[in-house]
């Protein structure tokens, strides 16, 4: 069957605006042939991620992911907490930990709990250290029949070659503006306004911004960072004190999503794994717990960034941009402040004088994320980043 001629079939139509890996998957699981060991590339907006569950549910699902209603290890693995799907991201500041994948290469050595199949899906494969990827190269060479590993980054040259190399290349291509629009309004029932300021806050990936929408503490978080910024002009330095401490604990609220995600995998392991495979679980629970409550700030900072853009559109005229359109008005009110009441003569000079003030706002912002990377306590950041703008953004 020729590749560029096969018809896609259930799942694999779920994969939008990805055709040509649409049938490729397709042909696979009418051969029913795979690979062990796949790399996806391709940007942001691709939705690479939701790509990888579907074919994940394929391997996984008793009948392909392919039963109308959706069976409970479908439910699963679009979850994340199916007891043979394994979904990694760094837990490290910047690269994997090599305690990730020492567990990884164990894990990969027993057999699927449930299934015909175990599947490893790698995030941020470009993150994998020289020391990380040789590690895992043993296992890359010579898996298990039963384990396929899915790698996943930007482009395959982020990638050592040396994995590069022993993984399926499979390219996606970039989704323009109006398909992800189209395309997460679809997945999740929202209004353009909702749908664009989700894309802009998750970099224009499908996958993160259908999770930030379905997420009530993430979107509860949005707004309390929201709010805090549109009150920064009333306040002194306690109130910016207490705006931080807001912050963080709005940071903290979605772990407890998580904490039930790992309390369910963590009950469904308890007749399966021994007590001390149990104990690395928990280990490994906690690590993800921490990773993601930095996930949760940097989607703090990340609203930040994009309050900071529209205020920088409204200065430049460009109002139609802005996406944080439930505090369009506290967005128009800041921008008149910093420009004063000006004739359309002055308008060009007093765009000029403000322009350096936004640009160390977010100068400050991208501070704030690589401080992370340090160690240093989200309250201490949040601080530090709300008095900066303050001092910019009251000037008159």
């Amino acid at each position: 069957m020729n590749m560029a001629s096969a018809e896609v079939i259930a799942p694999f139509d779920e994969m939008v605006g990805q055709s040509l890996a649409a049938r490729y998957f397709s042909r696979l699981s009418v051969g029913k042939k795979h690979s062990q060991a796949y790399l996806f590339c391709g940007p942001a907006s691709a939705d690479k991620e939701h790509a990888a569950l579907v074919y994940a549910r394929s391997l996984l699902c008793p009948t392909g992911g392919n039963d109308g209603s959706g069976c409970n290890d479908c439910r699963q693995v679009m979850r994340g907490s199916h007891p043979d799907l394994r979904i990694l991201k760094p837990e490290g500041a910047n690269a994997y930990l090599a305690e990730q994948i020492r567990e990884l290469i164990h894990d990969s050595t027993l057999s699927p709990y449930r299934s015909q199949h175990k599947v490893y899906v790698l995030e941020d494969a470009e993150r994998l250290s020289a020391s990380a990827a040789n590690a895992f190269l043993k296992v890359l060479e010579e898996p298990a029949k039963s384990v396929v590993f899915i790698l996943i980054a930007k482009s395959p040259e982020a990638v050592l070659p040396t994995l590069r190399s022993r993984c399926q290349l499979i390219p996606f291509r970039a989704l323009s503006d109006r398909e992800s629009l189209a395309y997460l309004m679809a997945r999740v029932p929202v209004d353009e306004r909702e749908a664009r300021y989700a894309l802009a806050l998750s970099a224009n990936s499908l996958d993160a911004a259908a999770a930030f929408l379905a997420s009530s503490s993430q979107r509860k978080l949005r707004q309390e960072v929201l709010a805090q910024l549109v009150s920064l002009d009333r306040y002194d330095v306690l109130d910016i004190l207490n705006a931080a401490r807001q912050m963080v604990i709005a940071c903290k609220a979605p772990l407890d999503e998580l904490r039930l995600q790992q309390a369910e995998q963590l009950a469904a392991s308890q007749e399966t794994l021994g007590r001390g495979a149990l104990t690395a679980l928990e280990q490994r629970q906690k690590r993800e717990l921490s990773a993601a409550e930095r996930d949760k700030v940097l989607l703090a900072l990340s609203q930040v960034r994009s309050w900071l853009r529209d205020i920088l559109l409204v200065v430049l005229d460009m109002p139609e941009s802005c996406v944080n359109y439930d505090v369009a008005a506290s967005v128009q009110a800041v921008a008149a402040r910093l420009l004063g009441r000006q004739g359309a003569a002055e308008q060009a000079a007093a765009r000029a004088d403000v322009l350096p003030s936004i640009s160390h706002c977010l100068q400050a912002v991208d501070k704030a994320t690589d401080v992370l990377n340090y160690n240093v306590s989200v309250q201490s950041v949040f601080e530090s980043l709300l008095i900066t703008l303050s001092e910019e953004l009251q000037r008159s």
